[in-house]
């Protein structure tokens, strides 16, 4: 019986990378015996029509189309269907509506929690949320801390799956990522990477202090994202924020107190699945390393970039629609001074606080 490979995730462990790899390489792949199913939106990969799909028509309509898939297996990715595995009920229909079709085969790259919980702060300063790094985590703890437990996860994971249907790997913050040859080691096919066109680098995060600014941004109104968007895309281009060299916008000891409660299962991981760490997934951070915090966002660093916004607010395309953007934008000129009016936005339980917002925000790219 054929494998579907559902590669999960977790978001910001080069899961858009491993996407584009997928896509680029589509022909290749299949002459190795790998079809990519459907759902996976070209060029980029981005996989936003198999939650649609998922929520118009259901698992049945969803896992046929996938067994109509040419291949003598099947991978599809997509960071949403972490959410929904994580409820054993909906993992289970996943599993008994895959079964008479495939052997279905987990995929999950993990990241330690406070590398992780770092980049889900700095995607989402992008995107979604205003406010500091601080009141995100305590509402993050507070309201998802179930995604920081990896191992209680991964067992929920096992006990639907079994263990041998569930492939680990690690996302590695000391020295380099092959994520090429982690997906191929997952998979196990015997697949030669030399015949893959390899992705470019997706989603880079910006210094900790371009970070900073995006969370001090007022976001508009889910419905006006292009405005995020916008200052997202200005953000990571300007030169006006200057780098501290810093990494962290938390302290050592607030990181190691995210990682500290999950110590023993990540070393439960390590072991059970045979994982190579380099003594660092399973280690807690040093809560006396030396750090310092970023220097504010002065006024004129917030006059630069924000001036900056308005030139290429201008530049958009269409006067009407480039005329309103610049009112949005010259709005935050009052807005960001005034540090009273930027109300935090509540942290939402999904991976992403704007479901959809890869593609508007490729748009404006593009545009």
């Amino acid at each position: 019986m054929r494998n579907l490979y559902l590669h999960i995730g977790q978001p910001k462990t080069g899961s858009s990378f491993i996407q584009k790899l997928l896509a680029d390489n589509r022909a290749a792949l299949l002459d190795a015996g790998l079809g990519l199913g459907p759902y996976m939106t070209l060029p980029s990969g981005k996989s936003l029509p198999l939650r649609r799909a998922i929520e118009q028509h259901g698992l049945a309509q969803v896992i046929g189309r996938l067994a109509a898939s040419p291949g003598e297996h099947v991978i599809v990715s997509s960071e949403f269907l972490r959410v929904i595995l994580a409820d054993a009920r909906q993992a289970a229909a996943i599993r008994d509506a895959a079964r008479p079709h495939f052997n279905p085969v987990i995929v999950l790259f993990l990241r330690r929690q406070d590398h992780w919980h770092e980049s889900l702060f700095a995607e989402d300063v992008k995107t979604c949320y205003a406010g500091s790094i601080e009141a995100f985590t305590r509402t993050a703890l507070e309201t998802t801390a179930a995604y920081y437990d990896y191992d209680r996860g991964v067992a929920g994971l096992e006990r639907v799956f079994g263990q041998e249907r569930i492939r680990i790997r690690l996302f590695h913050d000391q020295g380099p990522n092959d994520l090429v040859g982690e997906l191929l080691a997952a998979l196990d096919l015997g697949i030669d990477r030399s015949r893959l066109q390899t992705a470019g680098r997706q989603n880079r995060s910006p210094h900790r202090r371009k970070v900073l600014f995006l969370s001090q941004v007022p976001k508009p109104d889910p419905r006006m994202q292009d405005l995020a968007a916008l200052m997202a895309r200005v953000v990571e281009n300007t030169g006006a924020i200057a780098d501290d060299g810093g990494r962290f916008l938390l302290p050592p000891g607030r990181r190691h107190q995210l990682v500290a409660p999950q110590a023993a299962g990540n070393r439960a991981l390590v072991a059970r699945y045979g994982l190579p760490d380099r003594g660092h997934f399973a280690c807690p951070p040093d809560p006396d390393a030396d750090w310092s915090p970023p220097a504010p966002i002065s006024g004129r660093e917030r006059r630069a970039v924000l001036n900056e916004a308005l030139r290429a607010s201008l530049r958009l395309p269409g006067r009407r629609y480039a005329l309103r953007m610049t009112a949005r934008v010259g709005s935050l000129h009052v807005r960001m001074r005034d540090p009273h009016r930027t109300a935090a936005t509540p942290w939402l339980e999904e991976w992403s606080c704007a479901p959809g917002l890869e593609d508007d925000r490729d748009g404006l790219k593009d545009a």
